[in-house]
């Protein structure tokens, strides 16, 4: 990914991104923008941030189809963003492929919606893909979930959580809990949606803030071969542990200095 302008970061800027791939920084280093820059070359609704600084932002990325492609989007002093693909202009994002990136499991739009709406909402796919992933789940998730069901025409999401109370309501677990299952969610669209397309997760929902120990293990089953997809996961940096050797074996990108002048440094 090459950033060629952007209010926030230092540019130019060239990314690569590897199976999975860590963006670190601290408070307001830009975490978020970053994969929202990621995501919306899938989806405008993203870009609704940057559109709000008023001035020039560029972005550009390759993938493959398996021929290789690239995508751009473009603003000018907060005008509508401009897409291109090959450098032919096209009036919506791309459609072959697809990112993965889910909203803050506390997002206002999905305050008091039905649980399968709210997980619709969140992770911006069809409620007929939800309901298709939920079945998934037990076979090809990550062991955390069990005994999953919607219920009342999808009012209720009914599950086991692994270290909690069985048959719990999705509306009935704690913050943190409730980001796993989104996350578990997630994990198993981005599988769903790599069975067909190249696919991008990008995991900036509140994961970061979770266990060391559950965030560990997530980072390990992505790593894995059991999933054909790339990943982005944002983190602050990680206090009384070695950093490294947690992320020993992902691409690194740290974010540091003050807000409106971050440096973007890869470290492999």
């Amino acid at each position: 990914m090459k950033i060629n302008a952007s209010p926030y970061f230092f540019t130019p800027a060239s990314l690569k991104f590897g199976k999975v791939t860590c963006i670190i920084g601290g408070n307001s280093s830009g975490k978020s923008l970053l994969t929202e820059m990621v995501a919306g070359f899938s989806n405008q609704n993203h870009l609704t941030r940057l559109n709000h600084f008023k001035t020039n932002s560029t972005a550009e990325i390759q993938y493959f189809t398996p021929n290789p492609h690239s995508v751009k989007h473009t603003n000018s002093n907060g005008n509508v963003f401009k897409y291109f693909r090959d450098d032919i202009s096209i009036p919506t994002p791309p459609i072959d492929f697809k990112i993965i990136s889910p909203l803050d499991i506390k997002h206002p739009n999905v305050y008091h919606k039905p649980d399968l709406e709210k997980f619709s909402i969140l992770l911006g796919i069809p409620k007929t893909d939800i309901l298709r992933i939920t079945d998934l789940i037990e076979q090809c998730g990550t062991g955390d979930i069990s005994n999953i069901q919607f219920v009342d025409n999808g009012e209720f999401l009914y599950l086991d959580l692994y270290g909690t109370i069985k048959k719990l309501p999705f509306r009935g677990l704690s913050g943190s809990e409730q980001v796993r299952v989104l996350v578990e969610y997630a994990i198993l669209a981005a599988y769903y949606y790599s069975l067909q397309i190249p696919t991008l997760l990008c995991l900036d929902c509140g994961i970061a803030q979770l266990d060391i120990k559950w965030f560990d293990h997530i980072l390990s089953i992505l790593l894995s071969e059991k999933y054909n997809f790339q990943t982005i996961v944002t983190s602050h940096p990680k206090n009384n542990i070695n950093n490294d050797q947690l992320f020993e074996d992902c691409n690194i990108i740290h974010l540091s200095g003050e807000r409106f002048n971050v440096f973007i440094e890869q470290d492999k």
